[in-house]
């Protein structure tokens, strides 16, 4: 039975209901086969629908790098022990987020979802790359096992102490913390190459 508020005389939307038995509590996993597109359907085994394997269960394997090739990909849930290039698209969700591989991005927001065991001291690696400048949102990120930032510009950490468990490494851009001037915690090591820069900033907090 559904109760409805004063004044309401319809329901809309999309309903799913039946009984425990008659709905399937399983859902499709695909695997990673090759490096390649999301939507190249051959990539994955089994075979995916038209699309890639959206609303399903996604496993990138430790050899393949996986790119999204465009944008509102979806995920049940999704391991990362390869790469998943994300690069500058938008409007995805890959739903519960999990595996040591790479998540690569080259824009300041991350997917959709929910990443507690990727961003975790036994997790993968986060990497911001691209030419572009930009200031990383960071509402779902208080610790990461390896936080990269590669290509050129400057990438400006966000206004919220960070952990970085293993490594963090700057290969090319500058690496700005003199904006919000905040803690971060390095438990390994920290690598600067080519023209990377890091910015420190000043002040009790950073």
């Amino acid at each position: 039975s559904f109760d409805f508020p004063t004044g309401t005389s319809n329901l809309g939307g999309e309903y799913t209901a039946g009984n425990d038995a008659a709905i399937p509590d399983n859902v499709p996993s695909y695997t990673s086969n090759s490096d390649g597109n999301w939507d190249d359907v051959n990539i994955w085994t089994p075979t995916a629908p038209p699309g890639g394997p959206n609303g399903f269960i996604v496993v990138i394997r430790a050899v393949d790098s996986v790119s999204t090739n465009g944008n509102r990909r979806f995920a049940y849930r999704t391991t990362i022990d390869g790469v998943l290039d994300v690069n500058d698209s938008w409007g995805h969700n890959l739903g519960t987020v999990n595996g040591t591989g790479k998540l690569y991005l080259e824009d300041a927001i991350l997917p959709a979802g929910r990443f507690t065991s990727f961003f975790s001291c036994s997790g993968g690696t986060l990497e911001y790359g691209g030419s572009s400048s930009y200031t990383i949102i960071a509402d779902r990120i208080d610790t990461v096992k390896n936080l990269f930032f590669t290509g050129t510009g400057t990438k400006t950490l966000p206004n919220k102490d960070l952990v970085i468990c293993n490594l963090l490494k700057i290969d090319g851009p500058a690496l700005n913390n003199d904006l919000y001037d905040r803690k971060l915690t390095l438990l390994g090591a920290l690598q600067r190459l080519n023209t990377g820069a890091f910015i420190s900033g000043t002040g009790a907090t950073a």
